[in-house]
């Protein structure tokens, strides 16, 4: 019943509307031209939509049309432009870091570029793992731009450069902070005021970090650096007078300021020891703690080498001052100074510093005592490995005695030839290397200059710096300091420094009332020595004694 009902409608039904395709578009067409055209503004550098935010239709619209811009030719031209620059940035990392002279005699032949590419790579690292993880927190502060600026403002730029400042080298750390705020820039789309905080900051934080030669060190560095980015930030701030920054949007980015400064020195505190471990570069704390008398290399050295112990300690005195006097490493050379004999432990008694009776050299042929002063040096460098001392250490034991001649055994050996003829010259010559570096040269020269200075009887001021004088020309003269890089203005100030520190460490004092200290015996011998027309054993010349010819000469080995 009901398809015959449906089939006779169908029949005698007839539709009163037809659709009208061109019609219906074309009024579709004045309908649109009647609405205005909307145009939404979105400002450079503003974000369209955090992570974890819903997206309404506006913000899908922008998102649409932001995609519909990025033709196939302009993303490779961002990417080509990042690859060159990158590349660019690379090779200027990689000639800074080779080409550049090295700030100082630890810093030669390190890997200083890995170093650097170390410290590229957690810098960028570390920034990128702040942005990821804390801006979804940040953001529950609210959705203010400040917030945005105060996460880039936090960020701990300064690690790379201010390690380099730690360890000694300003140059290599301005050159590493200009080639790596580009790369920030380009990586977190900064605007040009942002760009020069960045750079900014580094450069202050290279200018403010200094050697750090205490416990507290750091932590005044890292107070420092966040006071100098505060300061940076308000400049940047005051420069930009065209945005409604308040009082509190203020406080809230110097607090970012403050807080990238002490972030990056909390880094650097943590890696500088990686470095040192993973990279063999010395530092001013590692350079304190082998300083330590506690040290046990020097506690050995102190129970069964005390001569030699006293000795280290007045060369290292002597070193440092006048590697203070030439801008030289005088931390470094006074703590290879308490190490340059550490070889003396294995025959200390051959060594007149450690002698308190007789000589056993007095006994043995020439020959022999000069196999056994060698020794020493290949003993050293030994005792040095084992006890793990960095090998800037392990260098200066060798070439503090250079190629330098053991003069009173040569003597002796030619004095006493046999049917063999005369010894070899070459062979009392210690092997060397000479100094490669100037403080390797100033140890020589404090090392010769505290053994001679200690063999006078009688020391006054004009003796003492005739014995510097003669020490430095001697070693001048025999070519030891020709790869030491020193100038002849160098060994004058050297020379006047070595001299006033030997006056106030060998100084006279007046005689104390009513005590003898067995001067009076002394003087009596000497009377008597001078009435029997013997020669007096106190007499010098150029601070070496005269010997009686009747008596065995005595050798003077404490270099």
């Amino acid at each position: 019943m009901a398809r015959q009902v449906g089939q006779w409608l169908e029949n005698y039904i007839v539709p009163n509307f037809r659709y009208q395709s061109e019609l219906t578009q074309k009024k579709q067409e004045e309908a649109a031209q009647g609405i205005p055209e909307v145009r939404i503004h979105v400002p450079q550098s503003s974000i369209i939509v955090r992570a974890g935010e819903r997206i309404d239709r506006e913000t899908a619209l922008i998102l649409e049309e932001y995609r519909s811009r990025q033709t196939f030719w302009l993303q490779f031209r961002r990417s080509a432009s990042v690859l060159i620059l990158t590349c660019l940035v690379f090779i200027g990392l990689y000639v800074s870091m080779t080409r550049l002279r090295v700030a100082h005699v630890l810093h030669e032949r390190k890997p200083l570029y890995e170093v650097s590419l170390v410290l590229w790579v957690l810098s960028l690292l570390l920034i990128k793992f702040i942005i990821r993880f804390f801006e979804p927190t940040l953001h529950t502060f609210g959705t203010s731009r400040v917030w945005d600026i105060f996460l880039i403002y936090s960020l701990p730029y300064a690690i790379g450069p201010v390690t380099w400042a730690l360890l000694g080298d300003r140059y290599r750390g301005w050159f590493f902070a200009v080639l790596l705020s580009p790369i920030c820039a380009l990586m977190l789309n900064l605007t040009l005021w942002d760009f020069l905080y960045v750079i900014g900051g580094m450069v202050i934080g290279v200018f403010l970090t200094t050697g750090y030669h205490h416990r507290l060190a750091l932590l005044v560095t890292g107070i420092r650096l966040a006071l100098g980015q505060m300061f940076w930030m308000a400049l940047i701030v005051l420069s930009q007078l065209n945005l409604p920054y308040h009082l509190k949007e203020i406080a809230i980015l110097e607090s970012a300021g403050f807080l990238s400064g002490m972030s990056a020195t909390f880094v650097v505190i943590l890696i500088i020891p990686l470095i040192e471990q993973y990279f063999g570069i010395l530092t001013d704390i590692k350079l304190l703690e082998l300083s330590n008398v506690q040290h046990p290399l020097l506690q050995e050295l102190i129970m069964r080498a005390p001569g030699t112990y006293f000795h280290s300690i007045g060369v290292g005195q002597l070193a440092e001052a006048a590697a203070k006097a030439i801008g030289a490493h005088a931390l470094f050379v006074r703590v290879a100074a308490l190490y340059h004999d550490i070889g003396k432990l294995e025959r200390p008694s051959y060594f007149i510093e450690n002698q308190q009776g007789k000589n056993p050299h007095d006994d043995i042929n020439p020959n022999l005592s000069r196999i056994i002063i060698f020794s020493h040096v290949k003993a050293g460098v030994e005792l040095a490995k084992k006890y793990k001392l960095p090998q800037a250490i392990i260098d200066m034991i060798p070439q503090h005695h250079g190629t330098k001649l053991l003069s009173f055994f040569y003597g002796k050996a030619k004095a006493i030839q046999n049917e063999n003829g005369s010894p070899e010259e070459n062979q009392y010559r210690y092997p060397g290397p000479p100094p490669q570096s100037k403080e390797a040269a100033i140890l020589m020269l404090a090392d010769g200059v505290e053994a001679a200075a200690r063999s006078l009887k009688e020391p006054n001021p004009k003796k003492l710096a005739n014995v510097v004088k003669t020490i430095f020309k001697h070693c001048l003269e025999d070519g030891q300091l020709d790869d030491s890089k020193l100038t002849l203005h160098d060994l004058k100030l050297m020379r006047e420094a070595m001299t006033d520190v030997l006056i106030r460490m060998l100084h006279q004092r007046v005689s104390y009332p009513g005590f003898d200290f067995g001067e009076g015996e002394e003087k009596f011998q000497k009377l008597k020595e001078k009435k029997n027309g013997e020669p007096q054993s106190g007499e010098e010349t150029h601070g070496f004694q005269k010997k009686r010819s009747d008596s065995k000469p005595q050798s003077l080995l404490s270099s």
